[in-house]
């Protein structure tokens, strides 16, 4: 509640000093104003308004520097605010996507490490049924598996047999090119860290005929589009995904899929 309250003090200082002194950082004022909307919206506030702010908000985060200033700026809490209240899956996908964006710092990823509730928050989402949400859910836990300091922590996070069922639900039954995309990413950087993983989910989530399915489904819709390219960005993370088993005993047994063969060797011939 303390920062809550001195953050309102500093925006609305901000606020009044760019009327006051036209020469002052206008552009980083101006993003201190729509963080500002957001924080003190409530439930007569337009939808539409608080999406704009967080979409101008989600464009200039890919910028490192305002980046660290959105953080600085403490939109963690922002962003709890957002996602523990009753607001469009459209708002929520924006905050997810701001907040994939700032933990490409390390140090704002660490910070929202350690954020428990925010953390909680954004599992949660993983049960969303909206394209968007997810999306942005998958992007950030790339993100956040891929920093070394932080791969073990998010790894075993990641870990229990409900989420990585979650997980495969969406990376085999989503319509999303880009949903399908971020999801195969994950997934291999799970099973590339965690032997654990990649046992469980060979055990008891049925991973290689999941695999086995979609590649055979990509493989023949490039085929109807006659353009097949083993480099396409969707194909090559799921050719990865089959390398990162092939360089790991564990998966030597599974590997004797007639079927997966097929599509690797059928892969190879095109």
């Amino acid at each position: 509640i303390l920062r809550t309250i001195s953050m309102w003090h500093f925006l609305t200082w901000s606020r009044e000093m760019s009327k006051s002194n036209p020469t002052s950082s206008i552009n980083k004022v101006y993003v201190l104003e729509q963080i500002l909307t957001l924080m003190e919206c409530t439930k007569e506030t337009e939808e539409d308004q608080l999406v704009e702010c967080g979409c101008f908000l989600w464009d200039i985060s890919m910028k490192p520097e305002l980046a660290t200033f959105i953080f600085q700026s403490h939109f963690l809490s922002v962003a709890t605010k957002i996602l523990l209240e009753d607001h469009t899956d459209r708002l929520k996908e924006v905050i997810l996507g701001i907040l994939s964006n700032v933990v490409c710092n390390i140090e704002i990823a660490k910070a929202l490490s350690c954020n428990n509730q925010l953390c909680q928050l954004i599992f949660y989402s993983l049960q969303s049924e909206d394209p968007g949400i997810l999306t942005q859910v998958m992007r950030l836990f790339v993100a956040m598996t891929s920093e070394e300091g932080l791969q073990e922590r998010w790894t075993k996070l990641l870990e229990p047999e409900e989420i990585l069922q979650r997980i495969l639900y969406i990376f085999a039954g989503t319509l999303s090119e880009t949903l399908c995309l971020y999801s195969s990413r994950l997934i291999m950087n799970l099973i590339w860290f965690s032997d654990d993983i990649l046992k469980l989910m060979l055990s008891k989530l049925d991973f290689i005929n999941v695999l086995v399915e979609i590649i055979a489904e990509r493989r023949s819709t490039e085929n109807k589009r006659q353009r097949f390219d083993p480099c396409e960005e969707m194909m090559e993370t799921l050719i990865g995904i089959a390398e990162v088993l092939s360089t790991n005993a564990i998966c030597f047994p599974a590997l004797k899929n007639a079927k997966l063969i097929n599509e690797l060797t059928n892969i190879i011939i095109q």
